[in-house]
This record gives C-alpha cells, sequence and structure tokens, in this order.
C-alpha cells in the first residue's frame, strides 16, 4: 500500500495542504465538501480532531480514499 498516513495530529496540516495545491479558497473547499466554511477553518487551524463525516468529505472533494490501519 501507498500513500500519505494521515493522524488526527496532522490532518488539518493535509488538508491546508492538499487545498492550497489546488488553488482553492477555504470557501471553495466547504462549498465542494458540503461543510460550512467555520469548520474547514478549525480542521484547518486547530488540533480538535474532525468527526469522520467531515473527515469523509474532504477526502472525497480530493478524490483520495480512507484507508484504517489497525495498529
Amino acid at each position: 500500500m501507498t500513500g500519505t498516513v494521515i493522524t488526527s495530529e496532522n490532518i488539518g496540516k493535509w488538508c491546508h495542504r492538499e487545498r492550497v495545491k489546488r488553488g482553492w479558497t477555504m470557501d471553495e473547499l466547504a462549498k465542494d465538501a458540503g461543510l460550512s466554511k467555520s469548520t474547514v477553518v478549525r480542521l484547518e487551524t486547530t488540533d480538535n480532531t474532525p468527526s469522520m463525516f467531515t473527515i469523509e468529505q474532504i477526502v472525497k472533494v480530493f478524490g483520495k480514499r480512507i484507508v484504517i490501519i489497525d495498529k
């Protein structure tokens, strides 16, 4: 399996990187993901762990998939 390992500690940074790489604003990401802009702001700027729904919506917009690894 290849890809990026995203944890609750770095998901906000990953989201920011992916969004900027695509040239999207927070408003655009929020609209495309069906989330509020405040949710995207919290995700990218705080250490709070987002809900699974938020993660699923963000990942889907970026064309990625979630793989859960049991340690």
